[in-house]
């Protein structure tokens, strides 16, 4: 017990004559130092500015447009046509082949080909209202993203 009385006493006599002094980080304020800003200044729509291009959850908000741009596309790609084209071709030399364990003669060279083209259009009920509900959609994403925004000024 009383090597603690010892070193508290000496800790508060060693602090003593630090206790009168003033710290440069704590001298007190002048009035000119309260009226001229020291740095650069920052308003309220500067403060407002980063906000918004810093602010997860609204940035996460905003990245949702994409997907709904991309919805909207796929839905008026919707009612376009789809076309389809194959092109194949083989050639034999003349002579013996052997093709499933058997021997094919060929008396000339042989070339086939094989070629097609298709046009497909398909049309329903969904296809007509799916641009509606994806505009929608991109709709609601603009109306999140300004919400967002209200919620990051507020």
């Amino acid at each position: 017990m009383r090597p603690r009385f010892f070193l508290a006493t000496a800790l508060a006599l060693a602090g003593a004559p630090l206790a009168g002094a003033t710290v440069r980080a704590q001298s007190p304020a002048t009035a000119a130092d309260t009226t001229t800003p020291k740095g650069p200044v920052l308003t309220l729509d500067q403060a407002i500015s980063l906000a918004l291009k810093n602010n997860p959850a609204h940035l996460q908000t905003v990245d949702n447009q994409g997907p709904a741009a991309a919805q909207l596309r796929s839905a008026y790609a919707g009612l376009l046509p789809s076309a389809s084209a194959r092109l194949s071709g083989s050639y034999q030399k003349q002579g013996v082949s052997p093709q499933f364990g058997t021997t094919l003669g060929a008396a000339a060279d042989v070339v086939t080909s094989n070629y097609f083209l298709g046009v497909n259009y398909n049309l329903s009920a969904s296809t007509f209202l799916q641009p509606k509900a994806a505009k929608a959609g991109v709709n609601a994403a603009r109306e999140d993203i300004a919400s967002s925004a209200q919620n990051v000024r507020n």
